[in-house]
Formats: C-alpha cells, sequence, structure tokens
C-alpha cells in the first residue's frame, strides 16, 4: 500500500533472529515477519495507476492460475473472508 514494499520470508526471518541475536537456531516458522523489498514491476504499474494496495501472490510452477483462480472464489463465498475485504471493490 503507498510507499510500503514487503515480503514475508521464513529464509529471511530466520536470518533477522540470527544477525539481532534472538535466537541462535530458531525451529522452523509459523509466523513471518514483512522485510522490505523493491516493489514487483506490475505491482507497481498498479500503484502508478491509482490502486491504494496491490497484493502479489507467487504461484508454484504446479500451480496453473485457472487453480488459484478456483481457491480465491471458494474464500470469497467465505463470511470470514469477506469481513477482511470490506474495503476492496475488485480482486484481479
Amino acid at each position: 500500500s503507498g510507499p510500503f514494499s514487503f515480503k514475508f520470508s521464513a529464509a529471511c526471518t530466520i536470518q533477522l533472529l540470527k544477525r539481532e541475536k534472538l535466537h541462535r537456531s530458531p525451529p522452523p516458522l509459523t509466523f513471518h515477519i514483512p522485510h522490505d523489498c523493491d516493489p514487483d514491476p506490475t505491482a507497481r504499474t498498479l500503484l502508478d495507476r491509482g490502486y491504494s494496495t496491490v497484493v502479489c501472490l507467487p504461484l508454484k510452477n504446479d500451480q496453473p492460475e485457472e487453480k488459484v483462480a478456483h481457491k480465491l472464489r471458494e474464500m470469497l463465498a467465505q463470511p470470514l473472508f469477506l469481513l477482511l475485504l470490506s474495503n476492496m471493490s475488485r480482486i484481479r
């Protein structure tokens, strides 16, 4: 959103915990800390066009876009998920 660009990365989180001496050997993580990153070119284009928030989801090679689109449609039918989207006008 706006001037912020970040990613969630288990690898970056583990490095951060070790670098800051918060944990010498972190266990497998069930949480991820946001890390600054350069904006994705597509996200930058959409933000430049006036979108206020852009979320990019990297796809695994074995997940075709239609499978992801189907899952999003399923999630949109769930009332609790819709609470997160109360101010969203569209998903593309």
